[in-house]
């Protein structure tokens, strides 16, 4: 058979490359790709002769430094997966973190490198055992919890002011007063809700 084919065969249109080497298609100077098909292989497309996307055997590749996607007319972004549909972020080969939605209905921000995580789910924001919530360029007011217990720890050179016009400490269940502090009045101290 011919090694480049058009026809028709009663129903359908045909551009048939019956050779070994690719099909490349060129624009404006010959050697140029604009796109090329190769058998058993990758489909890839050109810009200005360099390579920005190619099939592979198991979805898309795009070898360039940057995919920009353009949104800014109100278009939707999706990402669909039938099950726990993730986004993972490599630098060169290696995984360092993922954005995935999950069946529990938490979004998932995962770092791969030191295995801390936040979530957010129906009733907030959650974050990892271990895990700090630090503010401050240097990390000065850290809020974790370690599995066993909570601690605010304050840990620049300034001071830790917590205020209100009545500050109260409650405990975790009953929400009895341990102590009470009013705002130009007294502070009370209190043994198992009863003030002393």
């Amino acid at each position: 058979s011919s090694d480049f084919e058009i026809h028709h065969n009663g129903s359908q249109n045909w551009i048939e490359n019956n050779a070994t080497f690719a099909l490349g298609i060129s624009v404006h100077n010959k050697g140029e790709y604009a796109a090329e098909f190769k058998a058993n292989s990758s489909v890839d497309l050109y810009y200005d002769n360099s390579k920005k996307l190619e099939t592979t055997s198991s979805g898309v590749n795009i070898p360039a430094n940057n995919l920009t996607i353009d949104a800014n007319n109100g278009e939707k972004i999706s990402l669909k997966g039938t099950a726990n549909p993730y986004i993972r972020f490599y630098e060169s080969s290696t995984a360092k973190a993922y954005l995935q939605w999950d069946a529990q209905g938490f979004l998932n921000l995962f770092n791969e490198e030191s295995s801390k995580g936040l979530r957010v789910g129906a009733n907030g924001a959650y974050v990892l055992d271990g895990t700090y919530i630090s503010v401050g360029s240097d990390e000065d007011l850290r809020i974790y919890h370690n599995g066993s217990d909570s601690f605010v720890n304050s840990q620049g050179d300034g001071h830790l002011y917590i205020r209100g016009d009545d500050v109260k400490i409650q405990d975790a269940n009953a929400g009895h007063n341990m102590g009470v502090f009013i705002e130009d009045g007294a502070v009370e101290l209190y043994y198992d809700n009863s003030k002393k």
